[in-house]
């Protein structure tokens, strides 16, 4: 079978989106499934980095412009003419073509263009009624909540990363399928080795500096809990939201107990992970968590809200905490945590177990294969 991804960006700094969408298309290229994975980026930009790890899996990468004149908002709604024309020319050589991400030029012009192709589409939390709640204009709310209906019946599968995604995405789930991202990687060097150096207890986010994810509430609830106790932030966001959070953390009296990394990747992330005792993720809403993924991956313990994907898994599993994003209740959880370093190393160790047999590469390029098939009338 011969399967055309498509996506607005693979900038790491936008988030999880471009990460899980380069994780499943090499999934699918080492299960035996003929890969190409087409992306937009600003015009004159070296390759994305994941280009070469893509190619080096077998994955054909097509490289497209974004629109000249539209700047950030052409990157945020992947607005690339000269993709949209490929795809109109070359969409009908491809078996299936898979979207990521509904409110992308390239995902419009799939619906339309593409001849006889099967059509799938993983939304990256992009069809929830939160996500939708949250867009930025009414009038453009109101055009999505009109285009979803007509959009999810002109898809003929769509996967979602959780069952909090598909049930918050979709009344009927005639054509949804729950596909978690694949995190674990069973070829990759193991990571480096936790220091577990030094008296303080580390806490770990990692992750846009967004609303969302409620920063505010994790530095309240850092001031709550004993000095020893520090955290490090990773991640970054629009201007002068870090800014703003130093000025709260400096207002609990906490700024000297939080570190700020800004964005990693790389063996920086792997520095991260390596050093911290327990990752806090307190997200208003997560359609999968993928930062709470791949620390558990790496036998780091995680707390996380329960609108995330991964919270169902975690109790299920008992492999970490959820707890409401609430500053008291939070700060109890971490507390209680940090000061029984016996049960901490066990949930660490469930943590792992779970999530390496649940986000796997291979399982992930598996499932992809019998959907597809499904899909293609083989099975």
């Amino acid at each position: 079978m011969n399967v055309l991804r498509i996506i607005g960006g693979l900038d790491a700094a936008a988030g999880g989106p471009s990460q899980s969408a380069v994780n499943s298309a090499i999934a699918a290229s080492r299960a035996g499934i003929d890969t190409t994975l087409a992306y937009a980026a600003p015009r004159n930009s070296p390759p994305a980095e994941a280009a070469a790890r893509l190619e080096g899996e077998g994955v054909a990468v097509r490289r497209f412009p974004l629109a000249r004149l539209l700047g950030t908002r052409g990157a945020r709604w992947g607005i690339s003419p000269a993709m949209a024309r490929w795809l109109a020319i070359h969409g009908k050589e491809f078996d299936i073509i898979h979207c990521h991400g509904a409110w992308q030029l390239a995902t419009l012009v799939a619906l339309y263009g593409g001849g006889g192709a099967k059509r799938a589409l993983t939304p990256h939390e992009s069809l929830t009624g939160y996500d939708i709640a949250q867009t930025r204009t009414p009038l453009m709310g109101t055009l999505k909540r009109y285009l979803k209906p007509r959009m999810v019946k002109k898809f003929d599968v769509l996967f979602f990363a959780s069952m909090l995604e598909a049930t918050d995405s979709m009344p009927a789930a005639a054509k949804a399928a729950v596909l978690a991202h694949p995190v674990f990687d069973e070829r990759a060097a193991p990571p480096p080795a936790r220091d577990g150096a030094g008296d303080k207890f580390r806490l770990g986010y990692l992750g846009r500096l967004h609303p969302k994810k409620n920063i505010p509430v994790l530095i309240e609830a850092l001031a709550a809990l004993p000095a020893r106790i520090h955290l490090t932030v990773a991640g970054c966001g629009p201007a002068g939201f870090d800014e703003t959070y130093r000025r709260l953390a400096a207002s609990y009296g906490v700024e000297g107990r939080i570190t700020w990394l800004g964005f990693i990747d790389g063996a920086a992330k792997e520095e991260f992970f390596a050093s911290v005792d327990l990752l806090v993720m307190p997200s208003a809403y997560e359609c999968f968590g993928m930062a709470g993924a791949e620390a558990m991956i790496r036998g780091v313990a995680v707390c996380v809200s329960p609108r995330t994907g991964i919270a169902g898994l975690i109790a299920r599993r008992d492999a970490g905490r959820v707890v409401e994003p609430e500053p008291a209740a939070l700060a109890a959880a971490i507390a209680a945590l940090a000061e029984n370093p016996t049960t901490l190393a066990a949930v660490a160790r469930r943590d792992a177990r779970a999530a390496r047999a649940a986000y796997g590469f291979s399982a992930h390029g598996a499932a992809l294969i019998d959907h597809y098939a499904r899909l293609l009338g083989e099975r």
